[in-house]
C-alpha cells in the first residue's frame, strides 16, 4: 500500500558495439517492469545509460506490465540505481572481453558532455571520483582478474 521498488527485467547489448581499442561505438538497454493497473509508474532505470558515458549509437525503452499490485516508487533512490548496476556489470563484462582495465575502460569512453544535447555539464565530478576511489582502494596495487567473474 505504500509502494516499492519494482522487479526489472533489463537486458544490455555492449559486447558487439565496441572496437578493439575499447571505444564503445553502440549500446542498448532495454526495461521491463511492473506497474499497477491504475497508474503509469516507470521504474527509470535506462536513463543512466543515456548519459553516463559517450556512445554515439545508443537505444533505450522502457516498457510497463500492468499488474494487479500496489504502485511502485522511489526506494531510497531513484530508479537510475537499478540501471547503473546493469550498466557497470555490463561495462565490467565487456572490458575483460576487451582485455582491458576496467577503470581504464570507464575513462575512455566518459561523456565529456551531455551525451543526447551535445551540452556541457554544469557540474560533472566522476573523473574525480573515479581517481579518488582508485587511490583510496588501492586499484593500482590489485591482482587484475583474467575474467568477468573472480
Amino acid at each position: 500500500m505504500v509502494g516499492n521498488r519494482p522487479f526489472t527485467e533489463q537486458r544490455l547489448q555492449v559486447s558487439v558495439s565496441a572496437r578493439d581499442d575499447g571505444t564503445l561505438t553502440g549500446m542498448r538497454h532495454d526495461v521491463i517492469s511492473p506497474t499497477s493497473t491504475f497508474e503509469d509508474w516507470t521504474e527509470s532505470s535506462a536513463i543512466v545509460t543515456r548519459m553516463l558515458y559517450a556512445v554515439p549509437n545508443q537505444a533505450t525503452t522502457h516498457k510497463l506490465v500492468k499488474l494487479d499490485i500496489g504502485t511502485p516508487t522511489f526506494m531510497r533512490a531513484p530508479g537510475e540505481t537499478s540501471g547503473c548496476f546493469a550498466l557497470e556489470t555490463a561495462m565490467d563484462k565487456m572490458a575483460y572481453q576487451l582485455r582491458i582495465d576496467p577503470l581504464a575502460f570507464r575513462i575512455k569512453n566518459h561523456a565529456r558532455m551531455e551525451p543526447q544535447e551535445k551540452k556541457p555539464w554544469s557540474e560533472k565530478s566522476l573523473m574525480a571520483c573515479y581517481q579518488r576511489g582508485a587511490d583510496r582502494f588501492g586499484w593500482a596495487r590489485r591482482v587484475p582478474c583474467a575474467t568477468a567473474i573472480c
